[in-house]
């Protein structure tokens, strides 16, 4: 008699099993560390944008506007531009100095205070402000980033 090499049906649907229950918790965990590092990958670049418009007001001696494309909506993209009278209006002398795309659909950013940051030229946040990043449709907080008055940023985890 010749033996036989391989598996038997038995050991094959025993390893599937225990490839499918492995993969069952593995796979939720993956997706919430997917969400995590793009909600630290959008604080990122929100922390980034607003350093931007603060060194932009020191730099050119003006107030500098960090606002959303929209008024109210962050969805739509994010502004900085200069506000040289101070009038909180984009005139003919204010410049765009960049406009991003908006943030991906699976979060939501808020304003705690006011939908703007206003830098004067010294590089300080005229008012404090808070923004939260949101994951939805699950509404759970990732990532707050708080604009101190000294112009000064903070990055927290709840």
């Amino acid at each position: 008699m010749k033996k036989q090499n391989g598996f038997s049906l038995i050991e094959l649907i025993i390893t599937l099993v225990v490839g499918a229950i492995l993969l069952s918790w593995g796979v939720p965990a993956y997706r919430d560390f997917v969400r995590r590092q793009q909600a630290v990958s959008l604080a990122n670049d929100f922390l980034g944008e607003l350093n931007l418009a603060r060194s932009a007001a020191i730099d050119r001696g003006v107030l500098v506007r960090f606002a959303p494309v929209d008024a109210s909506d962050w969805s739509k993209g994010i502004k900085i531009l200069t506000d040289v009278n101070g009038n909180g209006v984009k005139d003919p002398g204010d410049a765009v100095l960049r406009r991003t795309n908006g943030i991906p659909e699976a979060f939501d950013l808020t304003a705690d205070y006011t939908n703007e940051v206003v830098y004067n030229p010294l590089g300080q946040a005229v008012a404090r402000n808070t923004f939260n990043i949101i994951l939805q449709p699950e509404n759970v907080q990732y990532k707050k980033i708080e604009v101190q008055p000294s112009g000064n940023t903070v990055v927290t985890s709840p």
